[in-house]
């Protein structure tokens, strides 16, 4: 009989399993409220990331600086190289033009060969014009060499000039190609940095979001009075499959069962099933895998609420062996609210919830009530 129920549970435990994640999708097993200390760690590994993406970013800024002088650089050796070319054709130039100017002083005659200078000087018509004709074409010729031997020496040392250029520019060159690596490495590792510092941005966000959403609830206490009597209560759970029944005559429970047992995975939430007062709560026992523990009246860790008074009839319930309570005596609590989550201690063979209704002061069974009352359909393991 006790291994039928034990495997009753496990069962229970797994379509509760694959129900609550058709429903929420994104479930997670939860194991207790926010803390202080998650959210401290969280913001240290917030400013760890951000330090990362601030070092990388500098990196970043430095090698662009470095692709900016050399790029800066590389454009003035070129417009050297241009100079340079320009100063080579413009002097090359000047030596058409001298030549032209020196073939004109001498008609043409002077740069073709000996015999012309001589016909030049043979046309003096004295022996003192035979001299300075002679001395006028010696000096027009050394001058004229002189000057186009300085613009040919002018091309040379500019050509040579921008043999140097073009070599410095070519290392340039090679150095920005290593720039260019450098900077798409360094971008890769600032965008990695970033990615980081935004999730644990956002993992930090949702942890404060989540204990400051705790914290207003506890700050939101009331006195008990008359709740919401227009909306029914909802199902503490997302499970629906009932592994014990109300006042079960089972090996366990032996007919004192004062609710039913609601087979669900630990962690699982649970939930108030409307707007309520917390009376009284316990979250002292350990979180023992299959219990024999008396704490908690034998409910474990437990919170009981008190919903007041509905359609003129008083209503509170008890959630029994939860792995941590994370709501307070005194609290008001908001239908729906999580209010713990799913365990095994206490009296428990197992992960469930044990919820107990009281209607007018005398336990009820929930199953009947929901049944009747809201047309909720359970899936039964016992």
């Amino acid at each position: 009989m006790k291994k039928i129920k034990r495997l009753k549970k496990v069962l229970s435990v797994v379509l509760c399993f694959a129900l609550v994640v058709s429903l929420q999708g994104n479930w997670l097993v939860n194991v207790g409220a926010v803390t202080q200390g998650e959210i401290d760690e969280a913001d240290a590994n917030v400013n760890n990331a951000y330090a990362e993406w601030e070092k990388a970013t500098q990196r970043v800024t430095e090698i662009q600086a470095k692709i900016d002088e050399n790029q800066a650089r590389i454009g003035q050796i070129n417009a050297t190289i241009e100079a340079n070319k320009a100063a080579i054709e413009q002097t090359k130039e000047d030596i058409e033009t001298d030549k032209l100017e020196f073939q004109k002083r001498l008609r043409s005659i002077y740069m073709s060969n000996s015999e012309s200078r001589i016909k030049i000087l043979l046309g003096a018509k004295s022996f003192s014009e035979f001299l300075q004709l002679a001395q006028l074409t010696a000096s027009v010729s050394s001058y004229d060499k002189k000057l186009i031997e300085s613009l040919a020496e002018q091309i040379k040392n500019l050509e040579a000039k921008n043999e140097e250029n073009k070599k410095l520019k070519s290392e340039l060159e090679e150095k920005q190609a290593e720039l260019d690596k450098q900077r798409e490495e360094s971008e890769a590792e600032q965008k990695k940095a970033k990615e980081l510092l935004e999730h644990n941005q956002s993992i930090a966000d949702r942890l404060k979001a989540e204990k400051a959403a705790a914290d207003n609830r506890r700050a939101g206490s009331v006195s008990v009075g008359n709740f919401d009597g227009v909306s029914g209560f909802i199902w503490p759970s997302y499970c629906y499959g009932l592994t014990a029944a109300f006042m079960g005559n089972d090996s366990v429970h032996n007919g004192r069962h004062f609710g039913v047992d609601i087979g669900a995975s630990r962690g699982t939430e649970i939930l108030s099933i409307g707007d309520g007062i917390v009376e009284s709560m316990n979250n002292t026992c350990p979180h023992t895998q299959y219990g024999g523990c008396g704490c908690g009246g034998g409910y474990g860790n437990f919170a009981q609420i008190n919903y007041g008074t509905i359609n003129g009839n008083t209503y509170s319930a008890i959630y029994g062996h939860a792995t941590s309570i994370i709501v307070s005596p005194g609290e008001h609590v908001s239908k729906g609210q999580v209010i713990g989550y799913v365990g095994t201690t206490g009296f428990s063979t197992g992960p469930h919830i044990h919820f107990g209704l009281i209607q007018n002061g005398s336990w009820i069974d929930a199953q009947s009530f929901y049944e009747n009352s809201y047309g909720t359909r359970f899936t039964i393991w016992y």
